[in-house]
């Protein structure tokens, strides 16, 4: 997963985000929606931001396009990049765009830019779908590096999750994680190497 990420950012010195798993399981009868209907499209970068930065979600399992897979707007992707939006905001109409579903083999990983208009699918089957959401993006500041750590550490999630409905604080395990190299490094505990 890291040489995929290292590849994009043409460099390995990288933090993976501190994320969140997902179960969808089908969408209740009481629902609105109808089939091919986008599902919460949104941009979780503000459009004004041009520092350049991905996201990542990982199947879990097998994901069919009508199973909550993966979702996008690419051609409002090219106005947004094209400079022809400030803002994807709530409540606004974008079902005259197409919408391009991504269904993957559990291991799968889909990989978008963050300005791209995404979400998950409604999931019309009978089967949940599971998936982990990661990126991996260019270390941060000292500042950021010390919060990732102390999360770690404490078993916390970061200041962004905490006092999101069914997020524990702390987590209920009795030890963190234990790391390999690689993952101190992605977590900010370990420096990456200097290369000359």
């Amino acid at each position: 997963m890291h040489q995929a990420f290292a590849a994009i950012h043409d460099s390995e010195s990288l933090w993976v985000s501190m994320d969140r798993a997902s179960y969808k399981p089908r969408l209740s009868q009481r629902a609105r929606a109808k089939p091919g209907d986008a599902n919460s499209i949104h941009t979780d970068k503000r459009l004004d931001d041009a520092s350049f930065t991905v996201q990542g979600v990982l199947y879990l399992t097998d994901t069919l396009e009508d199973q909550g897979a993966w979702e996008c707007m690419p051609d409002l992707y090219h106005e947004i990049r094209d400079g022809q939006h400030e803002t994807i905001r709530d409540g606004v109409d974008f079902s005259h765009y197409p919408v391009k579903r991504v269904p993957g083999k559990a291991g799968s990983v889909v990989i978008w830019h963050g300005h791209m208009p995404h979400g998950s699918g409604h999931n019309w089957r009978d089967t949940p779908r599971f998936v982990q959401y990661i990126t991996m993006n260019r270390v941060g500041t000292e500042e950021d590096r010390q919060e990732r750590v102390n999360c770690w550490h404490t078993n916390r999630a970061p200041h962004f999750w905490q006092g999101m409905p069914g997020q524990l604080d702390p987590e209920p395990w009795e030890e963190p994680a234990e790391l390999s190299p690689l993952g101190e490094m992605l977590l900010g505990s370990r420096h990456w190497p200097d290369k000359a």
